[in-house]
This record gives structure tokens, C-alpha cells and sequence, in this order.
């Protein structure tokens, strides 16, 4: 359970590395993340 939160954790990108894809990054980031917890619930 503990694996897939610190892999989460552990791609976030630094703040400010990218300020002008911020959004764009950020809403990748979320949907990436929502899907990995998906599965790890489905499996």
C-alpha cells in the first residue's frame, strides 16, 4: 500500500522547475496519479 504513494510522491516534479507548463504538469500529475491509485484498488 505504502509503494505506490512514495512512487507518487517521489515523481512529483520540483517546484517552480517548470513554471510555464505549471498547469499543464500539474493536471497530468493528477490524472496520472488517480489512475494509479485506480488500479492499485482494482487490484
Amino acid at each position: 500500500m505504502g509503494a505506490p504513494c512514495s512512487l507518487g510522491e517521489a515523481r512529483e516534479p520540483r517546484p517552480g522547475a517548470n513554471p510555464a507548463n505549471k498547469t499543464s504538469a500539474g493536471k497530468r500529475l493528477l490524472m496520472s496519479r488517480i489512475r494509479e491509485y485506480l488500479v492499485v484498488w482494482k487490484l
